[in-house]
């Protein structure tokens, strides 16, 4: 198969994280504690970018954006620094939580 295609981007920046990291490396160490914490097999690189891959899509990342960019403790008051930011990471995180919170009480109830 002739990969000489797949490094064609349509994008003309840098796909690299400013220290020249992919984006799937970045997030390893992320994924090593969460993956020890939730009790979660870890995945590989490949099923790593697969979901980094699905996470563009429009709606999810414009509901994202507005789903809380509050200052922490005062909810009724926009933080100043990454609002948008922080709510795509707010989002993340908590959307996650549900399946991995199932996961960790699993774990839990076996290790009892």
């Amino acid at each position: 198969m002739d990969l000489s295609m797949s490094k064609q981007y349509t994008g003309h920046k840098s796909i690299k994280m400013m220290d020249g990291e992919s984006i799937v490396d970045r997030i390893q160490p992320t994924l090593d504690q969460e993956s020890q914490l939730f009790g979660v097999e870890k995945p590989s690189r490949e099923q790593v970018a697969l979901v980094v891959s699905a996470l563009r899509m429009h709606p999810l990342l414009a509901h994202a954006a507005q789903y809380d960019f509050s200052e922490l403790g005062k909810p009724d008051e926009v933080t100043k620094y990454w609002p948008i930011e922080s709510s795509i990471g707010r989002f993340f995180r908590d959307a996650s939580r549900e399946v991995l919170d199932e996961c960790r009480l699993r774990k839990d109830g076996s290790n009892e």
